[in-house]
């Protein structure tokens, strides 16, 4: 084998052994479309590269002539996985639309299929040949064809060139020079073409032809291998990250930054110059926020820090770590301004602690009143029977604006939020909240109730069945008919009296509205906060049944029924 011929094969080999490695890599992130066509690109190219390498190396006029052959069909494979990877990796792809992109399968798969068939009609080549000078290669007879064909091949290599300079011009520092490298690509491609066309006159020569694979690969290589080609995708960053609001930082597998948006440079003016070095070097206050110890694929952190203004802002630290499998390609960290939002917490918890003052002043100084008035009550009774009456109004007052005090500690109570939460069994909250409810005669019907569970606050849930019975008591009468139940399909709890039903004239669910002379209006205000502070909805309706009140639970998604009997209509009756 003459020396330059063997130089020439170790080159190819050398390009294949790249395509092999380059194949294995975008073969494990076949995840988006660019890694796609890049895999494919890279399969194009070994086809290509190993067919100029037949035409090359080999012994065999057979085996030259069959790698020939290849070689065209090869070359516009190669130009269309090339313009699918311009595409998807400049974000055009989404862009141009589905004609365009049909325009480009059409056009090189025309391309291919006339190389295909070729010796049927030898538009593009009209025989084969072996040159010794300067040593054995298999070289093709060009006929009017290929002009034309390297005419489209200059022109998609131009167009690819232009679509990479124009993103380089519209990105940012961190991808611009994987795109001049790219549009050094696809212009040196055609500079190789046409200078090979040029010197090699009428033959289509294989050997210098296949320099142009060549170049190519090795500038993908390059990419891959140093500019984080398969890590670094521009239409992330120009569709995605660039329009975000919030400021955005990625950084790659080893904790540097590798880009950022806008609003990352607006917050941290030291990212523009910060290329490559750890995140914590921007900022120190990232040092606590960054966890690199976790596998978890996202966590959460608070991040505070001082704007160029200036100004102290509170930031949630949102990381979503970038991997397949067990390998880590990098972490993309979101931060959102939650300072607004803290400081909004910071003052419902100070409006919180004075209402525990409030409820405290009220539970012990509004009280101390009341005993005090209670024990002149009792040294006054029996003293003189005629002020007898007086004495069992004060005592009467003194018992209302006792209960009055207690609903209004029961309703601060209950509007705060559910700390803790455990499965009750529903049955036996309705029969304790019924025995510890002054309902008179009433008796109490429950449907469906049978090992019926929720999850929920259990003393929460005393109080409310407590007030519901209590109140359908009051309105319904002392001998009036309750009804309980439950629809789990629906997550629905009801309770139902045959009472007069509902007022027309006031809102039920109103502090201190009431029908009652001796109400207070607390019940079921106090109803609808121990609902709403469990995350449910409940309204008031006519019962058909009866034409009473109806008050319906819903959104109950933790109610859980099973019948025993198997009958979904099993039903007791408690007499008070």
């Amino acid at each position: 084998m003459d020396i330059l011929q063997a130089i020439i094969s170790l080159i190819y080999l050398f390009a294949l052994f790249i395509l092999v490695g380059m194949g294995y890599l975008t073969y494990q992130r076949q995840d988006t479309g660019t890694m796609n066509s890049l895999f494919y690109l890279t399969i194009a190219g070994f086809s290509f590269i190993g067919s100029s390498f037949l035409v090359i190396a080999s012994s065999s006029p057979e085996l030259m002539q069959a790698g020939l052959f290849l070689l065209a069909p090869s070359h516009w494979f190669l130009g269309l996985a090339f313009a699918l990877f311009t595409l998807h990796f400049t974000g055009y792809y989404h862009r141009v639309g589905d004609r365009v992109i049909k325009l480009v399968y059409g056009i090189y798969l025309f391309l291919i299929l006339v190389s295909i068939t070729n010796p049927f009609h030898h538009l593009i080549i009209v025989g084969y040949g072996v040159s010794t000078d300067p040593f054995p290669y298999a070289y093709a007879l060009a006929n009017f064809g290929l002009p034309a064909f390297l005419a489209i091949g200059y022109a998609t290599n131009f167009a690819i060139a232009i679509t990479f300079i124009v993103a380089m011009v519209n990105s940012s520092r961190v991808t611009r020079n994987q795109l001049l490298a790219l549009s050094i690509i696809a212009g040196g491609t055609s500079f190789i073409h046409f200078a090979e066309y040029i010197f090699y006159e009428p033959t289509f020569a294989a050997g210098p032809f296949g320099f142009s694979a060549v170049f190519i690969i090795a500038g993908f290589g390059y990419l891959v291998l140093y500019k984080d080609l398969l890590t670094l995708d521009p239409i992330s960053r120009t569709d995605i990250v660039s329009s975000v609001a919030q400021p955005i930082i990625i950084m790659d597998s080893t904790g540097s930054v590798i880009d950022y948006n806008a609003a990352a440079r607006d917050l941290f003016p030291d990212v523009e110059n910060s290329f490559g070095e750890k995140i914590e070097d921007i900022n120190p206050s990232f040092v606590k926020s960054i966890d690199r110890e976790s596998r978890a694929r996202t966590y959460a952190n608070e991040i505070t820090t001082t704007t160029p203004e200036g100004e102290y802002r509170v930031y949630q630290l949102s990381a979503q770590r970038i991997a397949k499998g067990d390998r880590l390609y990098g972490t993309t960290i979101v931060l959102n301004d939650i300072t607004d939002l803290k400081m909004y917490a910071q003052d419902l918890e100070q409006q919180t602690d004075q209402l525990e003052d409030f409820t405290s002043f009220v539970s012990h100084d509004l009280r101390n009143p009341i005993a005090t008035s209670r024990q002149y009550i009792g040294m006054l009774e029996g003293k003189d029977e005629k002020e007898h009456r007086y004495i069992n109004d004060i005592d009467d007052a003194l018992d209302r604006m006792d209960t009055m005090i207690e609903n209004l500690l029961t309703l601060t109570r209950e509007g705060q939020a559910i700390e803790e939460r455990n499965t009750v069994n529903l049955p036996d909250t309705i029969n304790y909240a019924w025995r510890i409810s002054d309902t008179q005669n009433a008796t109490l019907e429950s449907h469906g109730l049978a090992d019926t569970t929720v999850y929920a606050d259990k003393n929460r849930l005393y109080t409310l069945f407590e007030n519901l019975f209590r109140n359908a008591a009051e309105h319904a009468g002392p001998d009036s008919h309750i009804i309980v139940g439950v629809v789990p399909e629906e997550g629905e709890i009801y309770i139902a009296d045959d009472g007069p039903g509902l007022p027309d004239s006031i809102d039920i669910f109103q502090k201190g509205a009431t029908t009652s002379p001796d109400g207070t209006g607390l019940g079921l205000a106090i109803v609808e906060r121990i609902v709403e502070a469990h995350g449910w909805n409940i309204k008031a309706s006519e019962f058909e049944e009866t034409g009473g009140a109806k008050f319906t639970i819903s959104g109950i998604d933790s109610l859980r029924t099973q019948h025993p009997d198997g009958n979904p209509e099993h039903q007791q009756t408690v007499k008070s």
